[in-house]
């Protein structure tokens, strides 16, 4: 450095350290000092889970808390009416006694649905030792990124058990590798920008920039909750496929390391989907390679021999088709039905669920993430709910289908029943609570007294969604039961 008078100023090695430690440090002083004040006026995002109900986080505490009706924010940059009313109103106690077993029960739309309050039902009936009080956290969308972000602040809400139903959405949930609430494919970026959206700094940032470059929001006549979820359709053998299973493995292992380094007990389910009924979303379309005409002609064979009933021909046909052309999803439910004709119920199912497999919307879950979810199960040691293997049970002459699936995935009534039941014995059965009685599941007075009927409201709900996409693509005229 020179003075004016042409001096030449020789610092010391350990003032020009000093020097780049402060060039260093002073923007990161700015930023910790604007955080603490950011904090201390309370902007941006409330990151708590839950809230005292009734209040705000400027009011005094209540006797209940509520699921923060916020919680979406990290998520979704948008203020969408649909995107807002994804959070449930649950509530539950601030003070739990020593008597009280507090389930949190986690996952996405399936989760959200009736089997938490039967669970609840049938461990009273069971008169168990425990005041059992079961949250339902199943939100719509969510998937195991939400899942994982929420597991992360359970402790302190001194959970004595968490059942994880989830894996549906992991494609198309947000931060899959096909939504287009997207933050990349990369599992430790997409965890770590989770991880600075709870700064304010951050927060307050990111605000700027969209004030900069916001646009108008556009609402269309059709409000399907998919048409704001999925970005693309995914080839049988995408790459983004194998990255979302490979997403989902992490963050489930990571969910379950948390329950253990805090001594919480887990159940994790299988998930289950209609494969007998519901008709793939779409299909990957034949190569330009292929012989189009004749592979036309024995669909259409095909199918006209399975009306008249000759299935043998029907089931040499649709083979045919699938030796030329084997990632077509729609011939693989076709052969599936005549294999069911037949009475092969086995050839039918592995034809259904190499459809389902083969779905270019893989909104229902391929086989991949049960296989994932029980190998995890087995190497975490923790305990398994083979939901799959009940659904099958519960019909083992037939593949699973109605009526225990409204649509595509959610359970009847009926089906979240058998969820609940097979519950309530694996808690009983693992000695997480000890019980005076053990019910009969099959009795048709706790079925009524429990009214395992059929929901015409979940009728009603069915019939509006057929009329959106993507129901409305290839399950025209489907209908329940």
């Amino acid at each position: 450095m020179q003075t004016q008078t042409g001096q030449t100023i020789r610092w010391s090695r350990k003032t020009i350290i000093l020097l780049d430690i402060l060039l260093v440090v002073t923007p990161l002083l700015l930023l910790a000092g604007l955080e603490v004040y950011l904090r201390h006026t309370r902007y941006g995002l409330d990151e708590r889970l839950f809230i005292p109900a009734g209040q705000n986080r400027h009011q005094s505490s209540t006797s209940t808390y509520q699921l923060n009706q916020q919680l979406y924010r990290k998520y979704y940059p948008t203020d969408d009416p649909m995107v807002k009313n994804l959070i449930p109103r649950i509530g539950m106690k601030q003070q739990k006694s020593d008597k009280d077993f507090r389930v949190f029960c986690l996952g996405g739309s399936t989760t959200g649905g009736p089997f938490p309050a039967l669970l609840h039902e049938l461990l009273n009936h069971s008169n168990v030792n425990s005041a059992v009080e079961v949250v339902n956290l199943g939100i719509i969308t969510f998937n195991s990124y939400q899942v994982l972000d929420i597991v992360k602040k359970l402790p302190q809400y001194d959970p004595d058990l968490l059942i994880i139903y989830m894996g549906h959405n992991e494609i198309y949930g947000p931060l899959g590798v096909g939504s287009k609430v997207a933050l990349g494919t990369s599992r430790d970026v997409i965890n770590l920008v989770l991880r600075l959206r709870e700064f304010k700094v951050y927060q307050l940032a990111n605000n700027l920039y969209s004030s900069l470059r916001a646009s108008p929001v556009r609402s269309g006549k059709e409000r399907s909750p998919y048409k704001m979820m999925v970005n693309s359709s995914l080839a049988p053998r995408h790459p983004l496929r194998e990255q979302a299973i490979e997403n989902f493995a992490g963050n489930l292992r990571e969910i379950l390391s948390i329950a253990d380094r805090h001594q919480i007990p887990v159940i994790v389910g299988t998930i289950v989907s209609n494969l007998r009924d519901w008709r793939p979303f779409d299909s990957e379309p034949p190569p330009d390679s292929l012989d189009g005409a004749r592979w036309q002609q024995l669909q259409a064979s095909g199918k006209a021999a399975f009306e008249r009933n000759r299935l043998e021909e029907a089931e040499r046909t649709y083979q045919t088709a699938i030796e030329l052309f084997p990632d077509h999803a729609q011939t693989h439910f076709d052969l599936g039905h005549v294999y069911l004709a037949m009475g092969h119920r086995d050839k039918a199912e592995r034809s259904f669920t190499t459809a389902r497999d083969l779905d270019v919307l893989p909104i229902r879950a391929p086989s991949a993430v049960n296989e994932t979810i029980r190998g995890i199960a087995e190497e975490a040691d923790v305990v398994l709910a083979d939901f799959e293997a009940v659904f099958r049970d519960h019909d083992p002459e037939s593949v699973m289908g109605k009526p225990v699936f409204f649509e595509h995935l959610h359970p009847t009534i009926l089906g979240d029943y058998l969820i609940a039941s097979h519950l309530t014995n694996l808690i009983l059965d693992e000695g997480f609570l000890v019980a005076d009685n053990r019910l009969d599941f099959d009795d048709p007075s706790l079925k009524r007294d429990l009214g395992i009927n059929l929901d015409r409201a979940g009728v009603a709900r069915l019939r509006q969604m057929l009329r959106l996409w993507p129901f409305n693509i290839n399950n025209a005229g489907y209908q329940f039961p």
